[in-house]
C-alpha cells in the first residue's frame, strides 16, 4: 500500500493533468494520456504545469512507456467520488500492476534504492500495574 500512495501522489498530477484536459482524446488506442478527458464530472482544470509534468513523465526515454501505461490504464480504470472527483486511490489501485512497474522503473518501488524505509512498528504498551 505504501508504493500505490508514493505513485499516486507522483503520478496524480501527471494524470490529473491530461485526464481533465477538455477535448481530449479517448483512453487506449495509443492517444495522448496528456490531453485525455476525466469521466469525473466535477475533477478540476490542471494547471499549465501539471500538463508540463504529465509531458516529461510521458517523454522520458527510460520510463516513458510504463508511465504511459499506467495513466492509459488510470483513465479506463478511472473512478470518482461521490462529488464527481477522480478518486486517486481506487483508480491506481485498479491499476496496480502498472502503478508498481512504473513505480520499479522510477526507483520508487518497494526496496529500491533511495525509497523511504517502512515505518517501524508502533512501541508495545507497558504492562497495567496492579
Amino acid at each position: 500500500m505504501r508504493t500505490v500512495m508514493m505513485i499516486v501522489t507522483v503520478v496524480a498530477l501527471a494524470f490529473g493533468a491530461g485526464a481533465c484536459k477538455k477535448g481530449g482524446t479517448a483512453a487506449g488506442g495509443g492517444g495522448d494520456p496528456c490531453a485525455a478527458k476525466s469521466k469525473c464530472a466535477n475533477q478540476p482544470a490542471p494547471a499549465a504545469f501539471e500538463m508540463e509534468f504529465c509531458k516529461q513523465f510521458v517523454a522520458d526515454p527510460k520510463c516513458g512507456a510504463k508511465a504511459k501505461a499506467q495513466m492509459e490504464c488510470q483513465m479506463q480504470n478511472e473512478a470518482c467520488t461521490a462529488d464527481g472527483k477522480r478518486d486517486d486511490i481506487k483508480t491506481a489501485e485498479a491499476c496496480q500492476s502498472q502503478v508498481d512497474a512504473f513505480a520499479e522503473c522510477i526507483g520508487m518501488g518497494a526496496g529500491a534504492p533511495g525509497s523511504p524505509p517502512e515505518a517501524p512498528a508502533a512501541p508495545a504498551a507497558p504492562p497495567a500495574t496492579p
